[in-house]
């Protein structure tokens, strides 16, 4: 591997912050908590053991649709994807040379959740980071995912767009919606004093 490895989270970093602007980081985040409340609305007239099973699937509908209106807004493109064997749909969002999908994870640190779809997207988008010098090659795009969860009350403990690497294994690069969404709030102070996530 060439050295260029190493250097390439701050790289993808410094891409991700500028293709995926602040402004647009935390419409994601908020639109975040949206789904959440509004997948508990949903299911909150459904027996426990009933509601426990359907709000995640209820939540993952209502993402889908929060990561396509976000990306609308803010000029970003959509494609309205299939997964590689036909079982379900799913969004992949556009934002200059990042493209985005979201999945919930349990844990912080967690990798999203194996897909064929995720895996060609990360082996296609990040070839080029980890092969080529030129970082990044005009036209080359990089793959993101925006994780969050698990729920605590009506909304998730953190959100983050991570970036896998090639052979979706690892997360090579981080940028923590939560922070943003908090830096909005209460000024950039209070991002960098709250540590998000479970501890």
């Amino acid at each position: 591997m060439s050295d260029n490895v190493t250097q390439s989270p701050l790289q993808i970093e410094r891409i991700l912050q500028e293709d995926v602007p602040p402004a647009t980081r935390v419409r994601l985040a908020k639109a975040i908590v949206r789904s959440y409340v509004d997948a508990r609305a949903c299911c909150d007239s459904l027996r426990e053991t009933t509601r426990r099973d359907t709000e995640p699937h209820m939540r993952r509908g209502f993402m889908e649709k929060a990561l396509a209106d976000v990306t609308k807004e803010v000029g970003g493109e959509l494609e309205d994807a299939k997964s590689e064997n036909d079982s379900s749909n799913y969004v992949a969002a556009t934002h200059g040379r990042c493209v985005l999908t979201q999945n919930a994870v349990n844990e912080l640190h967690e990798m999203p959740r194996g897909a064929n779809y995720r895996s060609t997207r990360a082996r296609s988008a990040q070839l080029d980071m980890y092969e080529r010098p030129e970082l990044p090659l005009p036209g080359s795009k990089i793959y993101g995912v925006v994780t969050y969860g698990p729920r605590k009350g009506s909304a998730p403990w953190f959100a983050h767009i991570v970036v896998p690497n090639q052979d979706f294994t690892d997360i090579v690069a981080r940028i923590s919606l939560t922070n943003e969404l908090m830096a909005e709030r209460f000024g950039e102070g209070a991002a960098s004093a709250i540590q998000d996530g479970p501890r």
